[in-house]
């Protein structure tokens, strides 16, 4: 099991993963609560997390452990697949 925090993380070949959805309160500033319309309000910032998994049997056992704790999750067995850009020139 791997939490991926940046894409370098990514597991390179086909695997298993949990998405869990949730979200974070950002406190808003003290002009917004002084004097509101100033400054800027709290507000609820949307996050997902991406738990990858080397087998099938290691989700097995973490789902066995999380998922009575768990409201807002998906698992998916993702294939990664390297995207190439090429340019070309025509002079004319």
């Amino acid at each position: 099991m791997k939490y991926v925090k940046e894409s370098n993380q990514l597991p390179v070949s086909n695997h298993w993963a949990v998405l869990v959805f949730g979200s974070i309160f950002i406190e808003g500033d003290e002009r917004s609560r002084t004097s509101p319309g100033h400054g800027y309000p709290g507000y609820w910032n949307p996050m997902v997390e991406y738990i990858a998994f080397s087998d099938k049997e290691d989700l097995h056992v973490w789902l066995s452990d999380h998922s009575d704790n768990l409201k807002n999750y998906k698992v998916i067995n993702v294939t990664p697949h390297v995207v190439t850009t090429e340019v070309k020139v025509k002079l004319v």
